[in-house]
């Protein structure tokens, strides 16, 4: 019974390492510096990605209250500046839509460009407070790809195919005090137009769309997300899989020695 008991006690410890890379999905989240704002001031927001493997592009809609906060840009027409996360990257998508009341954005990476790991920022934009109350920036749509490259014959990198990623996501409440104030002056420009990434193919292959489509997230936690270490995916899977090697193996041990003992 003793052995037995051993025998139990070492698989339910070494079982959750082997699930571990199963359960880490990437998290998209807004954040700030300080949640208390007061208006007629300017605060930086950051749009931030964690543990993310091989992303290539990402598309949101950012859901705000357009009668408590002032989005930057909402004039001129570039409201977010690209994050340093997207190394070879630009802005496909980038406009406020005040009267509904949501800040569209796509950042894409830009052949020949790789698809990036890790953790970073994809964005930052600026809101300006406009009256007391509470806001939260949340995540109405919002979807990421990857995208995996193949070399044809006459040395062009095509796109084989791209990878929806799976992914959860956080909304930030910011609490506004002090009295109404107006929206900062702001020069009214032509809007960014829209840019397609451009990547060297065949110049028959027209199967790729480089847009990607909008899907509901559902299920968002409500809070942050603790942000995930350095270690990639992949790594992950070896550890994960060492653990469950080495849990085979003392198994087997513990499986000789019980049938030695019964004899």
């Amino acid at each position: 019974m003793m052995k037995l008991r051993w025998f139990w006690i070492i698989a339910m410890l070494l079982l959750p390492a082997s699930i571990i890379a199963q359960d880490n999905p990437a998290v998209l989240a807004i954040r700030a510096d300080t949640t208390a704002l007061q208006t007629g001031e300017f605060y930086p927001m950051r749009i931030e990605i964690d543990n993310v493997t091989e992303l290539w592009s990402a598309t949101m809609r950012i859901a705000y209250d357009p009668q408590l906060v002032y989005i930057v840009g909402t004039d001129s027409g570039t409201p977010v500046q690209l994050g340093d996360f997207l190394t070879g990257g630009l802005s496909i998508q980038n406009s406020v839509n005040e009267r509904e009341g949501y800040l569209l954005y796509t950042p894409s990476q830009l052949a020949p460009a790789d698809p990036v790991s890790g953790n970073g920022v994809i964005g930052t934009f600026l809101i300006f407070p406009l009256q007391a109350g509470e806001v939260t920036l949340s995540f109405v749509d919002a979807d990421m790809s990857s995208i995996v490259f193949t070399t044809n014959e006459q040395g062009f990198r095509t796109v084989q195919e791209s990878l929806p990623i799976t992914f959860a996501v956080t909304q930030l409440t910011l609490t506004i005090t002090g009295d109404m104030v107006t929206p900062p002056p702001e020069a009214t420009a032509t809007p960014t137009p829209t840019v397609t990434p451009f990547v060297a193919q065949d110049p028959d292959d027209s199967t790729f769309t480089p847009e990607p489509t909008l899907v509901v997230v559902t299920d968002a936690p409500q809070t942050a997300a603790p942000v995930a270490d350095e270690t990639s995916t992949p790594t992950l899977l070896y550890v994960a899989l060492g653990f469950v090697l080495f849990a085979l193996v003392g198994l087997g041990v513990l499986f000789v020695v019980m049938r030695r003992g019964t004899k």
